[in-house]
């Protein structure tokens, strides 16, 4: 079975985009994130809705143009397990 990641909904991360990059700040760590073009598509995606790391990967290589390869399911992986680290995403319950 796989994890299916959403952004955590309490707090609410602030968030702002600039060409391509998206910096975050977490009230609940204190935190500020600066995302680079691939982690900022992975965090644009999960605002839009819930997925697990093969569709992140899948819809993030088709958004930014590029082709997907298992070296860039493994920094997919590493970018969800670092978000969730940071407290900026959770698991559905299902």
């Amino acid at each position: 079975m796989h994890t299916i990641w959403r952004v955590v909904r309490e707090p609410p991360l602030l968030w702002r985009a600039w060409e391509g990059e998206i910096v975050l700040y977490n009230d609940a760590s204190g935190d500020t994130h600066h995302l680079d073009p691939l982690a900022a598509e992975i965090f644009e995606i999960l605002l839009e809705r819930p997925a697990g790391v093969e569709e992140l990967a899948e819809l993030a290589a088709q958004a930014l143009g590029v082709e997907i390869t298992t070296d860039m399911r493994d920094t997919v992986a590493g970018i969800v397990t670092r978000f969730q680290g940071h407290g900026l995403i959770e698991p559905v319950q299902e």
